[in-house]
């Protein structure tokens, strides 16, 4: 689903060609094949040759996106606003969060160089400067809705046939945990259709490369949180719980367990290791029961505007950006102008249905009738996600993603999504 969303006409393509740089396709490539070899929400890639022979993918967005992005974060920020005043949720701060990031997305000139900083950043690490590629950036084709970079031969990191697994998935954990402890540049995007695995061009068979693409959301940690942040990782292992309990302090999180929880993605327990707890399968079993058991009283039995406050408190409030679930509600197809105002009056009609249902029926005295609320606005915003296509993809796969703190409603309903691009 991640590179497979329906893709626009070569005449469109042309179209933006002809507007950012004054020329058709045939006259910067020697060879420009119609056919996007991807596509995803906001873009579409086609493989092509500079006249010196070299491969290229060309990676164009998809027309109308910038206009129309108005449209959508307006609406977004409309119902952010709306259930904040009318449902006393503390959610107007994801629009600006949203907003920024989505901007951002859309400008490939940023892109570019968020992919020439990111290399860069790795070729100050010994250890991976070898593991990790970063495709070569053609400014003299790149424009703010056209990049250009080098091609690149390889597979997804979760095709599994033919791969040496551990050593693969031990590099993309050093890569990563580089970025969010080192470089505090994060790549916010990491899905498989953005992470590649390739034979290493230098050496023999069996030493591999990871290969990073699609640059266009990044996420700049501070040196003091990325300082906390390391150190609260550490306090978990070494658990050092007055050293998690200052942290959380500091951040303004007034429950630390629920947040390490959430954090590690199983219950935490200040006086059991957490080596010891990976090593038995029915204590891991048992904690992983009991923290789900824990998320589902804190969503049933807390008011929701405790849990999204909580969420405001962290001090990068994109922080799930970390862990690849950003997810945008704008969308573009072709027949997007069309489509605007049905569109978001849909959008903004089931949000004010979803925020009702919740603010009526999400009460302790409710508590046998909580997995069935969850099921129904589980299947709203599902049928939402179908209807209106496009980036709003995206968001059905955010929530996949964070299936492992959500209600088990969600993620059975949210499985689909990758089956639906």
């Amino acid at each position: 689903m991640y590179d497979e969303a329906p893709a626009v006409d070569y005449d469109q393509v042309v179209k933006i060609f002809k507007e950012d740089f004054k020329c058709h396709p045939n006259d910067m490539f020697d060879d420009f094949e119609h056919t996007a070899v991807a596509s995803a929400s906001i873009a579409q890639v086609h493989r092509a040759k500079l006249k010196d022979g070299t491969l290229v993918a060309v990676k164009v967005q998809k027309p109308n996106i910038r206009k129309q992005m108005n449209w959508d974060l307006m609406a977004y920020k409309c119902l952010m606003h709306m259930y904040e005043y009318f449902f006393d949720l503390p959610l107007t701060w994801t629009a600006e969060t949203q907003d920024k990031h989505l901007r951002a997305e859309a400008d490939f000139i940023s892109e570019g160089k968020n992919s020439e900083r990111t290399k860069k950043d790795f070729e100050q690490i010994t250890s991976l400067r070898d593991k990790v590629y970063i495709p070569k950036v053609f400014w003299d084709y790149t424009s703010k809705r056209v990049l250009t970079c080098e091609w690149i031969d390889g597979v997804k990191v979760t095709d599994k046939e033919g791969l040496a697994k551990q050593d693969v998935m031990k590099t993309t954990i050093d890569i990563f945990a580089s970025q969010i402890f080192v470089t505090g540049f994060v790549h916010a995007d990491p899905h498989p259709g953005n992470v590649f695995v390739r034979p290493h061009p230098n050496k023999s068979k069996k030493h591999y490369q990871i290969v990073l693409i699609d640059h266009g959301l990044y996420v700049e940690e501070s040196v003091v949180f990325r300082h906390q942040y390391s150190l609260f990782w550490k306090s978990l292992f070494m658990m050092d719980n007055d050293m998690i309990h200052q942290i959380c302090h500091e951040w303004g999180i007034n429950d630390p367990e629920m947040f390490a929880s959430a954090t590690l993605m199983k219950p935490y327990r200040p006086k059991t290791a957490l080596h010891i707890a990976s090593n038995h399968k029915s204590i891991k079993w048992r904690w992983w029961s009991r923290y789900h058991w824990m998320l589902q009283t804190s969503y049933a039995f807390s008011p929701i505007s405790r849990i999204m406050s909580f969420m405001r408190k962290i001090p990068i409030r994109s922080l799930s950006l970390l862990t690849g679930t950003f997810g945008g509600i704008y969308l573009i197809d072709d027949r997007y102008n069309a489509r605007t105002l049905q569109r978001n009056s849909l959008t903004i009609w089931n949000g004010i249905c979803i925020g009702l249902d919740y603010k009526i029926n999400f009460r302790p005295d409710k508590g046998d009738k909580i997995d069935d609320l969850h099921e129904r606005v589980a299947q709203r915003i599902l049928r939402v996600c179908k209807s209106n296509g496009g980036l709003y993809i995206k968001l059905g796969q955010a929530i996949q993603v964070q299936s492992a703190i959500l209600p088990p409603a969600y993620q059975k309903t949210f499985k689909t999504m990758y089956d639906e691009a």
